[in-house]
């Protein structure tokens, strides 16, 4: 698979845990509202694991998702600042 993206993926993990309630993930520095806020718009899709007869359980986000997101936002402000 190539990358598509203007940042190496060679040590970046498929997800990781979203950031604890006050923190901001290692990756991106995003705190976990952010995170939410992307799933509503509909940009990024989190995925929810939970054990059966649990009422909570983790929630992964998808590094690559973000990370494709992130570039291309930065594209598109980068081209409009020269407009």
């Amino acid at each position: 698979m190539t990358n598509t993206l203007s940042v190496p993926l060679g040590d970046y993990p498929v997800t990781f845990r979203l950031p604890r309630p006050g923190t901001r993930d290692p990756y991106f520095g995003l705190p976990r509202s952010a995170f939410y806020d992307l799933e509503r718009q509909g940009k990024v899709k989190l995925t929810r694991l939970v054990r059966r007869g649990n009422e909570r359980g983790i929630t992964l986000v998808p590094f690559r998702a973000v990370a494709r997101l992130l570039v291309m936002t930065h594209k598109e402000r980068t081209l409009k600042s020269y407009e």
